[in-house]
């Protein structure tokens, strides 16, 4: 389990990583990095608003994935099975209601 809890650590803070230069505007449209759906990588007055809210639901997701990965592993007799299910729960979650909420703002934009 220790080398589960490791990567779990690391995935999450790539990932706190990833979130901050999307959230701080530092990251312009492009092909490989960002919330890149056509819209978006053809219109500036779009791109960043939007990466902004998907880089804070990034951050977030992280966050709780990390604090999640560090609790659930001090737990004592847990599984493997439980400590990756629970773990992987804490990210996935907050990210899929972040990517629908992302992709509902950005309609309102395109109105």
């Amino acid at each position: 389990m220790t080398t589960l809890f490791t990567a779990y650590i690391f995935f999450a803070l790539v990932l706190i990583g990833l979130a901050l230069p999307l959230i701080n505007k530092r990251i312009g449209p492009n092909l490989f990095y960002g919330f890149r759906v056509p819209s978006t990588v053809k219109d500036k007055e779009k791109w960043y608003p939007v990466n902004t809210m998907m880089g804070k639901w990034l951050l977030a997701s992280a966050l709780i994935f990390l604090v999640t990965a560090l609790g659930l592993y001090f737990v004592p007799g847990i599984s493997v099975d439980q400590y990756a299910m629970g773990s992987l729960a804490s990210f996935v979650i907050p990210f899929a209601i972040g990517l629908i909420l992302t992709f509902r703002y950005l309609r309102t934009l395109t109105k």
